[in-house]
């Protein structure tokens, strides 16, 4: 940031040397790239795909590290760990489940997320007395009257539920605005995506650094740094939001037999790596657990172990039709 003019009552005309664009999935920077002078046309458009988690609906709660359980069972005490209280419910408009996610200090609250597809019967609850009697109903296994208080019920029931979002990513995240400001999107403005891999805070925070780098490379000019920064991460933006699409999107149980398809998969190929760990890779949702893969690696692997199997399987059916013929 430089000062371009001072006037006499000592207000000053500044200019940016680069503008981050860190404003999230709506990102109103980005808009207004879209309108500079040197952004193509529909380069700030987003690429979107669809995907079986982009449907759903999540609310937040809050409750202490300590959980208590009633009956005999074991208290949810450790705050490093992370827990899922199933409800007893199996119907689709009333069955849930409660993730508590680890603190790093045992006296912080945890959040607890509830997600679940528009239909469901706890979108439609408006009052805390209905939310409590819900809750107690679904889930007797928790004392909620002592975990969760009657703040974070009224929150819960006058927030409207947030939807994930599709995955979606930006193709250039660089272009220089009205009165010569150069800008770089970063984050949720570059690519979103729903958490089903959990990278959404690690890739925004991966760009920094990544940003970081760059500018040393280019002895701390910004303006080179950002134009390298979107060259060279344009094809992680496009792995990274085909990866969330295909790899876990029905881990939240939205559709119980989708979810139970998905896991015959994904045993089937470790499975078949532990066998043929020369011709079959791992699953691609273990691949992208190693931060010194690039996403575009992981992409790689990934279409290259669908085609090998479909050539495995193909083979074995045709030596079985072989056998019997």
């Amino acid at each position: 940031m430089r000062v371009t003019s001072l006037e006499d009552e000592g207000t000053a005309h500044l200019k940016a040397d680069l503008l981050l664009g860190c404003d999230g999935l709506k990102s109103a920077v980005r808009d207004i790239m879209a309108g500079a002078p040197d952004a193509a046309g529909g380069a700030f458009e987003r690429e979107r795909y669809p995907s079986p988690a982009s449907q759903l609906y999540y609310k937040v709660l809050q409750m202490p590290a300590h959980i208590p359980l009633k009956g005999n069972l074991a208290a949810a005490d450790d705050h490093k760990m992370a827990y899922a209280f199933l409800a007893k419910h199996r119907d689709p408009e009333t069955a849930m489940a409660m993730v508590a996610y680890p603190v790093a200090q045992p006296d912080e609250p945890r959040t607890v997320n509830i997600i679940r597809l528009p239909n469901h019967a706890i979108w439609d609850i408006s009052d805390t007395n209905s939310l409590f009697e819900f809750l107690e109903d679904a889930f007797p296994q928790l004392p909620l009257k002592d975990v969760l208080s009657e703040e974070e019920a009224e929150d819960f029931v006058t927030i409207p539920p947030s939807k994930f979002p599709a995955p979606q990513f930006t193709k250039t995240t660089f272009a220089t605005l009205p009165g010569d400001v150069p800008a770089l999107l970063l984050g949720d403005a570059a690519h979103a995506f729903p958490p089903d891999l959990g990278l959404g805070v690690n890739t925004a925070l991966e760009d920094v650094y990544r940003f970081g780098e760059w500018l040393e490379e280019t002895a701390d000019d910004p303006v080179t740094a950002a134009q390298r920064m979107d060259q060279t991460q344009a094809p992680e933006r496009a792995a990274l939001v085909r990866l969330v699409q295909t790899v876990a999107p029905y881990q939240y149980n939205q559709k119980p037999k989708q979810l139970k398809f998905w896991a015959l998969k994904f045993f089937a190929v470790k499975g078949l790596n532990r066998l043929l760990p020369f011709f079959i890779d791992r699953p691609a949702v273990l691949l992208a657990q190693q931060d010194h893969l690039p996403f575009t690696t992981i992409r790689k692997r990934q279409v290259r172990n669908r085609w090998k199997i479909s050539a495995l399987v193909a083979a074995v059916f045709g030596a079985a039709l072989w056998t019997v013929a």
